[in-house]
């Protein structure tokens, strides 16, 4: 169990990078084999994730991460209150400076 979550984990081009984001790529094809081979159902959730910015500072860090990430093919979208709400039932908006998802 686990994620692959290149938006998370990678802030800088690099092999790490194309690493991280090649294994996110080849990742479904991967469940779909052992499926096939196993004949057992495994859970895989391609949801994305969520990263919250708990003050200014902090969204201008994510802000600024993002526009790296975007050039290494690292899609990611800054949520406006009303998307947080409805991305993250559980979240309160008004608790947060800002917050990206990463499809």
């Amino acid at each position: 169990a686990g994620m692959l979550a290149p938006g998370g984990e990678v802030e800088i081009p690099g092999s790490h990078a194309q690493f991280c984001i090649r294994g996110r790529e080849l990742y479904p094809k991967y469940v779909e084999e052992l499926v096939e081979r196993s004949g057992l159902p495994i859970d895989l959730r391609l949801c994305g994730a969520v990263e919250l910015a708990a003050d200014e500072d902090d969204l201008a860090r994510l802000e600024a991460r993002a526009s790296a990430q975007a050039k290494l093919g690292i899609s990611s979208i800054a949520l406006s209150r009303d998307e947080l709400s409805s991305l993250t039932p559980g979240v309160d908006p008004d608790d947060w400076a800002g917050a990206f998802h990463y499809p």
